[in-house]
Order: structure tokens, then sequence, then C-alpha cells
């Protein structure tokens, strides 16, 4: 019988095999920071935070479906946004490097987008304190315009592909703008309890 080769993860490529298992591990340990501080909550509090870290780590799956293009239809932005709303900074910025994290173990590539979305979730995490129309959903249409007209304006600066950053734009726009419009308050409020 012959031993079953195993690929390393990605991430032991990227990092090296001796700090394979540290980038595991910190991950994991990131993970159970977040939701110990979130253990003062209720059960269905816990269960939504849980679905919605989940739900914004696998959007890298739905890059795969249009063959490595970004339409724009990822969750991660509307999942921070709400966490920003719901959590507050510090807690929200945290989840949303968790699921950056685990959408790039997925894909199996750093991309420069990717990078510097973490400088933009800052932007938009403080920009929370001081926009504040009332309603999720509002709030959240307006951080998501400004998240993708900052991600256009620094995709189109580094020199990324014009087509691509306007597809990403109006896509993400657009699916974002149904998940809030119809979403969110629920999510929220589901949050909140």
């Amino acid at each position: 019988m012959s031993k079953k080769k195993y690929k390393p993860l990605f991430v032991c490529k990227m990092v090296g095999k001796k700090n394979c298992l540290k980038f595991i591990y910190a991950t994991i340990a990131l993970i159970l920071i977040f939701i110990l501080t979130l253990l003062g909550t209720n059960i269905i509090s816990l269960a939504v935070t849980i679905g919605l870290l989940i739900l914004g780590s696998l959007s890298s799956q739905f890059v795969r479906m249009f063959g490595n293009i970004n339409m724009g239809i990822e969750f991660i932005p509307f999942v921070s946004i709400i966490f920003f709303y719901a959590f507050g900074f510090p807690p929200a910025m945290l989840a949303t490097i968790i699921m950056m994290i685990a959408s790039l173990l997925m894909v199996g590539h750093v991309s420069i987008d990717m990078m510097f979305s973490i400088g933009i979730f800052v932007v938009i995490g403080l920009l929370t304190y001081l926009i504040d129309f009332g309603s999720i959903a509002t709030n959240g249409i307006i951080m998501i315009g400004i998240f993708n007209i900052l991600t256009l304006i620094l995709s189109t600066l580094v020199g990324l592909d014009m087509v691509k950053n306007i597809m990403y734009f109006f896509g993400s726009i657009f699916f974002n703008y149904i998940l809030f419009r119809f979403f969110s308050e629920i999510l929220f409020t589901l949050l909140l309890l």
C-alpha cells in the first residue's frame, strides 16, 4: 500500500514550512479570540456571527464561478460593515481580517487588491463612527459606495485592469445594495439580541 501524498496548503508555500503551523495556529487563535469576545451575547447572536464569518470567508468561491474574474459577488464588505455598526471597530476589524485570511487560504494566492482592501476596511470602520443615518440599510449602502469608490481609485492607481475594476465596482454596488436593502436589518437585529 502506497503512502498518500498530501498537497501542502498554499499558506505553507507562502510562509515556508517552518512558519506554516505558526500561521495556522495564529489564525485559529484569532478566531477563538473573536468568538470569546462575543460570549457575552446570547446563542442566536453567536450563531449569526459565526454564520456570517463563514459566509464572508467563503466569498472567494464565487470568484471561481466566473473564471477568476471578480464580479463583486462577495460577502466580506457586507459582513464587515454590519459588524462595524454592531460590535465597533476592534472586533469588526479582527473579524474582517479573519475572513480575508480564510478567503486567501481558499483562493490560494495573494492579490494586491486584497492587500489594500485591509486599509480600505480601516477607513470604512473609522467612518462608521462618523456616519449614522439611523438605518443599517442606509448606512451600509453609503459605506459600500465609499468602499467601492476607494477600491476603484486604488485599483486604477496601481495599474490593475480597468475593465475588471469597473465590472467589480458595478457588480459589488448592485450585489451589496440587494444585501443591505433586504437582509441587513434582520441580521443587525439578530446580532444585537
